[in-house]
């Protein structure tokens, strides 16, 4: 067994013997010297003086605090320290105060830990079943909870609410609540889910807006652990209400220049009175210009004017009704295609009590490209390959036509492999010399 098992045998000893019905569980550990501290949730422990060096017992003085107390107290070596209802556990292992033999002394420390019982820990998510909502739709929230601590949570209580009380004016106070009894260590709840019962589930309305809003529901919950310590956790979820006037702009993503596109704006009235509408659409006139001949609809339009902007006034668009505008664009500036072309949202302005409002619908990404431009590309690399087809075949033609010039540059071509391969062509007469004088010398050693 290692020297950090041996030292830690009395703290598990002593930590066994404060209290016979608690259990630890969070701790912080740490080796303090003047003025260190250690922190765990809402306690703080930390050293405030030492014994004198010359002590035969020597000990430490520590300062425990939280928010709402602070006290001090003076430990020995494997001395404890239990609150009297047990909340925090003060453990002092060794205390060293002077040089110790054969160790590095780097001035008087303590082993001190901090120890929190084990609890119930809630975990628990409110959410909404879309991200977005029209005016007048259902909105369906729900609850889920899980205890991931050691020991059972008792008298649960959730309490859930908006920053806009409105939203929650069908609950008494603007407060929706719920209560269960207990939830099991490891155990999962789902709200009002039960065996024989579906989940419980809270219905609000989508109010009707003159413009989009983000709301913000928060859930609380208060529980006890065995002891009867309250502890309180929240949780939040948010979603937007869209305005009860939605504008889109439709438009192709790709357009060839010099060809016309059907631009389309649909304004839509999700609310329960008519509004008279003023609608703007910008055209974008350095890249674009609008097609008065294929103009869908010109009423109230001035596209005649083949400005930057066009308008159109008083438009009416009665509840639960979508109205259409239509006009065609033909991209410009056939010198160049463009990439990626921003064309700004279209905007519409109305009016509700008396108080103005406006809104913009998306943006549009447009590339522009020029079929034109890649054809006379495409031609030139077709010219370019013709040329050199021609060439070939002009090269091979003389070739066929001039087997002089063609066998000489065969004969160049192999000159090489010739003369590295094969012998010259009176090799075989010096061979015959050689052999006719061998022979005569053999003759005339044989008469002598």
């Amino acid at each position: 067994m290692n020297m950090c098992a041996i030292r830690l045998l009395p703290l598990l000893f002593l930590l066994s013997t404060c209290t016979a019905t608690v259990q630890w569980q969070d701790y912080a550990r740490g080796d303090l010297h003047w003025n260190d501290s250690l922190i765990l949730e809402n306690y703080t422990v930390t050293v405030k003086a030492f014994s004198s060096e010359n002590s035969s017992s020597p000990k430490v003085l520590l300062n425990l605090a939280n928010e709402s107390h602070e006290r001090s107290l003076i430990l020995g070596e494997n001395d404890s320290f239990c609150l009297d209802d047990d909340l925090v556990n003060v453990t002092v292992g060794r205390v060293v105060v002077s040089d110790p033999l054969g160790e590095v002394y780097l001035g008087p420390h303590a082993e001190v830990s901090l120890w929190l019982p084990a609890g119930p820990d809630l975990i628990h998510h409110i959410f909404s079943d879309k991200d977005v909502y029209n005016p007048g739709e259902e909105i369906v929230l729900r609850l889920d909870m899980e205890n991931v601590g050691t020991e059972d949570a008792e008298d649960i209580d959730v309490e859930v609410s908006s920053q806009d009380p409105s939203l929650m004016s069908g609950f008494k106070n603007g407060v929706f609540k719920y209560s269960t009894s207990q939830i099991g260590a490891g155990e999962t709840h789902i709200m009002g889910k039960t065996d024989d019962r579906k989940p419980k589930k809270i219905t609000l309305r989508a109010p009707c807006l003159p413009y989009p809003k983000r709301y913000n529901i928060i859930a609380r919950v208060n529980f006890s652990d065995t002891r009867g310590t309250v502890r309180n956790y929240s949780s939040d979820c948010t979603f937007d209400v869209a305005g009860q006037l939605h504008l889109h702009k439709y438009m192709n993503d790709l357009m060839e220049i010099n060809k016309s596109y059907q631009i389309i704006l649909s304004i839509r009235n999700l609310g329960e009175k008519t509004l008279m509408v003023n609608l703007t659409d910008e055209v974008c006139a350095e890249f674009f210009e609008v097609n008065r001949s294929r103009c869908f609809d010109c009423t109230g339009c001035n596209c005649s004017k083949l400005g930057s902007n066009l308008n159109w006034s008083s438009i009416a668009v009665t509840p639960g009704n979508t109205i259409f505008k239509n006009y065609t664009l033909v991209p410009k500036n056939a010198t160049k295609a463009r990439e990626s072309l921003i064309l700004p949202g279209a905007t519409a302005e109305y009016s509700i009590g008396g108080k103005a409002y406006k809104v913009t619908s998306e943006s549009n990404s447009v590339d522009v490209i020029d079929p034109q431009w890649g054809q006379v590309r495409k031609a030139n690399n077709l010219s370019n390959s013709s040329s050199n087809s021609s060439s070939a075949q002009k090269k091979l033609s003389n070739e066929e036509s001039q087997p002089e010039n063609r066998s000489a540059f065969d004969a160049g071509h192999t000159k090489g492999l010739k003369n590295a391969d094969s012998l010259p062509q009176n090799a075989h007469l010096h061979l015959w010399a050689l052999s006719a004088i061998l022979l005569i010398y053999w003759f005339l050693g044989r008469i002598s």
